[in-house]
């Protein structure tokens, strides 16, 4: 009972590999009791919502931009595209534009709106949202959002806009 109360609700990492796992959902169970030898016989059906197995190491690639443009390689050693999560943080001054290319899939976002010195704007590509000291701020989102992806390999990352500090956290992604 307890492993299936565990299992049963929702989304759940299963790991199948030592490095990587994937998120699935229980569909159905059964089981059968043999009382005698105090074993239950289980066949579970999962399903998964996303093709992808997910590196268990969050990965982070971060820069403290002292000059605009700025490029740097990010290299994704997984077998499929990933999403990033990606903060900017306002050092001591305001950030007010920020331009964010992928040079090596020509992706490019943009976002119009201000950060205050010393709040941080995360925009999670993967689940869609952007948060501005944790208020939503999508609304100033210009360009290829939520499609921007790191693909496999080197990536060459250009970031042109006011001065802070940017980290990249992305998971790698197998088919």
């Amino acid at each position: 009972d307890a492993m299936l109360q565990a299992i049963s609700q929702g989304e759940k990492d299963l790991y199948l590999y030592d490095d990587r796992f994937a998120r699935v959902f229980l569909d159905s169970e059964d089981h059968d009791y043999i009382a005698a030898l105090r074993v239950m016989k289980f066949n579970l059906r999962l399903s998964m919502q996303s093709p992808f197995d997910y590196s268990l190491q969050k990965y982070r690639s971060q820069q403290t931009i002292s000059s605009s443009p700025t490029t740097w390689t990010i290299t994704n050693n997984g077998s499929a595209y990933t999403k990033p999560k990606i903060s900017f943080i306002a050092g001591g001054t305001d950030i007010t534009a920020i331009t964010i290319e992928n040079l090596t899939t020509g992706q490019t976002w943009s976002w119009t709106g201000t950060i205050i010195a010393g709040n941080t704007l995360v925009v999670d590509f993967e689940n869609a949202t952007i948060l501005n000291n944790s208020v939503d701020a999508i609304q100033y989102s210009v360009g290829d959002f939520p499609q921007f992806r790191i693909d496999p390999g080197a990536n060459q990352i250009k970031y042109t806009g006011s001065l802070g500090t940017i980290k990249v956290d992305y998971y790698e992604r197998y088919l």
